[in-house]
Order: C-alpha cells, then sequence, then structure tokens
C-alpha cells in the first residue's frame, strides 16, 4: 500500500499502489522509493505502524526523510509517532505531519495503516486465491494415500518415503524447490516425526501452482511412488 503525495503541501490525496510487501520494511527504520514522479518515505514504527511521507526536507529540500529518525513523543497525553529530519533535526508527527520542535512547514504525510486497515478487498482476494489453490491440490493429490487437505495457512504437508531424497529428487528432476518436513521437526525417542513429509509452499499463482503439483505428482508419485 502507498498514497500518492502532493508535494508542498499537507493535504495528501489517496491513491492506493501496491510498493512493496509490508515485510520487506525493516522495525524502526525507513525506506525511500520512487511513485511515478514522487519521490517517498515509508516507515515502519517498532509497533508496526505504517506511514508514509514526502522524502523531501520541508526546510531544504534535500531526499533525506528515509533516513529520518524514528521515534515518539506525547502530545495532549496522548503518544504519537515521529520522525526527525537528520539534516536539521526537527521533529515531525507521522500522522499529521506537524513540526513539534521548530517554526518548519508541514511535512507531507498520510496514515498508510489507515488506508490498509481499511480496505478489506484485497483479503478477500488473497483467500479467494488461496482456496482456488487447496482446490487444484485436492483435484491433483487427492487420490495419493496419506495425503491431507490443509484446513488453512500456506502449506501442503505431503507424504514421501523420506523428505530429503525427495526434496532432491524434485528440484534435479523438476525444477521444484520444498522443503524436507524433518527440517521442522525435532527427534523424538530418536524418531523424527517429519522425515517421512515434504513441506510445499502454495504462494505461486493459480497456474503455476496447478503446473508444478502435475510436475510433482509425475516425479514423487507416479513414477516412484513416493
Amino acid at each position: 500500500m502507498s498514497t500518492q503525495i502532493e508535494e508542498g503541501t499537507s493535504e495528501a490525496t489517496l491513491s492506493l499502489e501496491p510498493l512493496c510487501r509490508s515485510a520487506e520494511l525493516e522495525r524502526g527504520w525507513g525506506e525511500a522509493l520512487w511513485l511515478e514522479t514522487t519521490q517517498l518515505a515509508l516507515f515502519r514504527t517498532e509497533e508496526d505502524a505504517f506511514f508514509a511521507t514526502s522524502h523531501h526536507c520541508p526546510t531544504s529540500g534535500a531526499k533525506v526523510m528515509a533516513r529520518g529518525i524514528l521515534g515518539d513523543t506525547v502530545v495532549d497525553g496522548d503518544s504519537v509517532a515521529t520522525v526527525a529530519c537528520p539534516l536539521h533535526k526537527e521533529v515531525y508527527r507521522l500522522d499529521t505531519g506537524e513540526c513539534l520542535n521548530a517554526d518548519s512547514l508541514p511535512l507531507p504525510v498520510q496514515r498508510v495503516s489507515a488506508a490498509a486497515w481499511s480496505d478489506e478487498d484485497h483479503v478477500a482476494a488473497s483467500l479467494a486465491l488461496y482456496q482456488q489453490k487447496y482446490r487444484i491440490a485436492d483435484e491433483i493429490l487427492g487420490d495419493i494415500p496419506g495425503y491431507l487437505p490443509p484446513e488453512g495457512g500456506f502449506f501442503l504437508w505431503l507424504p514421501v518415503a523420506d523428505g530429503e531424497q525427495a526434496a532432491r529428487t524434485l528440484w534435479a528432476q523438476a525444477g521444484i524447490q520444498v522443503l524436507p518436513g524433518a527440517y521442522l521437526s525435532r527427534d523424538v525417542d530418536g524418531i523424527n516425526p517429519g522425515a517421512g513429509f515434504i513441506r510445499v509452499a502454495l504462494v505461486a499463482d493459480a497456474d503455476q501452482t496447478r503446473a508444478a503439483l502435475t510436475r510433482l505428482r509425475a516425479v514423487l508419485y507416479d513414477e516412484t511412488g513416493g
């Protein structure tokens, strides 16, 4: 999620654009990027709130705000997230752009979190996509002994004779990367309960998922029986 920032004003015109995944932003840090002709600074606070501002310092115009120091302060009894310009040390509220310690122009900002959390369309679309991929998995692998349809999440756990060997075989013969189940479990009484499984991530689109699971079946089950 992002916002289209109108430079030189304290108001931002909301326009949602995909820029990056939230997990790609480090907590307590900022990242600079381009949105068409506008330079933005994206921030993720330690409390997992997301904000976008202009990358330009309101005082000098220098493109430095993504390197600003994130923090918080108390205003009227409430804790608010802030960013300090790395050049002049003016401190700006990330929710309003107001400068708190100097007579400075406001920083153009938009609360990305408010836009993201109020938009449920992407959640519904993601849910529908994963349900579609679950159905594809059931269609292709449903008759394999020991196959269990996932009740949720992103992964299939498929039964095999040896998880490590199956992973090597899939990579060598089908170009598919999976994780041996033994890598995600520990030995109990000398037995690793994950050794007879591979974990398959359903993170590709529906067409890629169908193609990959078809190749996986051909290599592991139709030819070798797992």
